[in-house]
């Protein structure tokens, strides 16, 4: 038996747009739970009504498996943040957060796109992640 051995680095980037005062601040490559945040500020400061805005995650590509979450009745206050837990990290979440219980993690891979899309399916906010491993 020939054992190797070897160092293998991760180098993660991440890219942020956001169309609106709401944006994906944080999506935990874990899967663990992805965090709105309302960025309304100056004489612009608003509730954001997110009823019926989708929460989509889609890993490595698959779509066939994306995992997507619907806001049933949702205001985001001005300068708040939420975070959409998954059912595995439910007891993290604050009294104030929100629990997928639809789905165990909201998965996890080298490359995760989430986005937020309005009630008209178009996308107000989008966060990508990418992982490339180098041996």
């Amino acid at each position: 038996m020939k054992v190797m051995r070897g160092e293998v680095s991760a180098k993660t980037t991440y890219q942020r747009t956001a169309n609106g005062p709401v944006s994906i601040a944080e999506a935990n490559p874990e899967g663990k739970y992805i965090m709105l945040e309302n960025n309304s500020n100056g004489g612009i400061r608003k509730d954001v009504d997110l009823s019926g805005f989708r929460l989509r995650r889609v890993v490595d590509n698959n779509r066939a498996r994306a995992i997507e979450y619907t806001f049933h009745s949702f205001l985001l206050k001005p300068g708040r943040s939420v975070k959409i837990f998954a059912r595995s990290a439910a007891a993290q979440a604050g009294p104030n957060d929100l629990v997928f219980r639809d789905v165990e993690s909201w998965g996890a891979g080298a490359e995760v796109v989430t986005t937020l899309l309005n009630e008209k399916g178009e996308e107000k906010a989008s966060h990508i992640q990418k992982t490339n491993y180098s041996h």
